[in-house]
């Protein structure tokens, strides 16, 4: 078992079939590394991965409860599309999410984070986000919207920079973390 864990799994929709122990879940690559890094976790342990919105806003919520079985969601911060522009060329709303492992047998405690809550883009468009994020527009790094697409043409969700150093932005929210 591990302390801690902190990563940035590969994201791709290739269901992860080699693995034994998790080839009934049929988990897509990014969502078995959650998997099976919360399993390797201590009771008390930590999980902090930096992962593609995706992980909490796609509709199925499978894996969501698989991690929400074992663990709590202690905080999740989502990163403006430009955050990961200069180092790695790549326009893509991003999070930082953050679990403690529970002890067998104890009751899940924390932030709600399995579904989906709706808000609405700066441009007045209506989308399906995690409800995590809805419910802590705070811990949204940035403002939602529409603008700045990664495929040209579609309406899609993203999450715009505010003004100022990201990273202080960052700093600054991450102050409220439980020590």
């Amino acid at each position: 078992f591990f302390d801690l864990a902190i990563g940035n799994p590969p994201f791709a929709p290739t269901k992860i079939l080699a693995d034994p122990e998790y080839k009934r879940l049929r988990f897509a690559l990014h969502d078995y590394f959650f998997a099976k890094t919360i399993d390797r976790v201590r009771p008390g342990g930590v999980m902090a991965f930096v992962t593609s919105r995706y992980t909490m806003d796609k509709a199925g919520q499978a894996a969501r409860q698989y991690i929400a079985d074992r663990a709590d969601l202690v905080a999740a911060f989502r990163l403006p599309r430009t955050a990961f522009e200069k180092n790695a060329g790549t326009q893509v709303v991003t999070d930082i999410l953050i679990f403690q492992r529970r002890p067998e047998g104890q009751p899940a405690a924390g932030a709600q984070w399995l579904g989906q809550s709706e808000v609405t883009s700066i441009e007045g468009t209506p989308y399906l986000i995690n409800e995590y994020f809805a419910a802590h527009p705070e811990n949204v790094i940035g403002q939602h919207s529409n603008k700045g697409k990664m495929r040209p043409g579609e309406n899609e969700y993203t999450v715009l920079p505010r003004e100022g150093n990201l990273g202080e932005q960052i700093a600054e929210r991450m102050k409220s973390l439980p020590e």
